[in-house]
């Protein structure tokens, strides 16, 4: 482990220097060995392919979605960090060997105070759904979020944008607007549908994740 850790944080100084010029060469100066160049004038580092596992790259990588999956849940339904929240996942059977081995870690990272996982895990009442790699992760709100609240809040800014777009798109398809309007209050106009659109489309996810 040590040598692993003193090899790692030699791959890693060469890849900071460029952005962190005096630490890193200082650090350096610590872990160079005896025929080792300064930084500065050492060549970029070479990718070697065989070192590369591809099997743990993927495995990482659903772990790190699975967990952004559920912060993302957090931060869309307003639950605060502090609060730990449920967790129901419907795979197969070697993603549930996988995910209870790493079970911990999601724990731990995605503040969990309870998980189960199965092949006929069944989508609980008053729960929101998330797709990841195939697998399907069941939220559930019950007693977090009002659900019914929640849905009335999201349909009545919906209706509010749609009404803002309707304005917007009467403005930018007046040919008298757009010629005698300044440059700047066109572009304005323009960026804000782009920016309504893309709130319209957030708040159309959140209303199909409470379906």
């Amino acid at each position: 482990t040590y040598n692993i850790c003193i090899e790692s944080i030699r791959k890693i100084l060469p890849l900071l220097h460029p952005y962190t010029p005096f630490i890193t060469e200082e650090l350096w100066s610590f872990f160079k060995i005896k025929n080792d160049k300064d930084l500065i004038i050492s060549p970029w580092p070479l990718v070697h392919k065989s070192a590369i596992n591809e099997k743990i790259d993927n495995e990482m990588n659903i772990l790190q979605d699975v967990i952004s999956s559920v912060r993302a849940v957090r931060s869309r339904m307003n639950i605060p960090p502090s609060k730990k929240i449920g967790l129901k996942i419907k795979s197969n059977e070697e993603q549930k060997h996988f995910i209870d081995k790493n079970n911990e870690l999601i724990i731990s990272l995605a503040k969990l105070n309870s998980y189960s996982i199965g092949i006929s895990m069944q989508k609980p009442s008053q729960s929101v759904v998330s797709v990841v790699h195939g697998m399907e992760l069941y939220i559930p709100l019950e007693g977090l979020v009002d659900l019914e609240k929640e849905r009335a809040q999201l349909n009545k800014r919906r209706t509010k944008i749609e009404e803002l777009l309707v304005g917007i798109d009467n403005k930018l398809s007046n040919e008298n607007f757009i010629a005698n309007a300044p440059d700047e209050i066109v572009n304005r106009e323009n960026n804000k549908k782009i920016d309504l659109k893309d709130e319209l489309e957030k708040i159309n996810s959140n209303i199909n994740m409470l379906s």
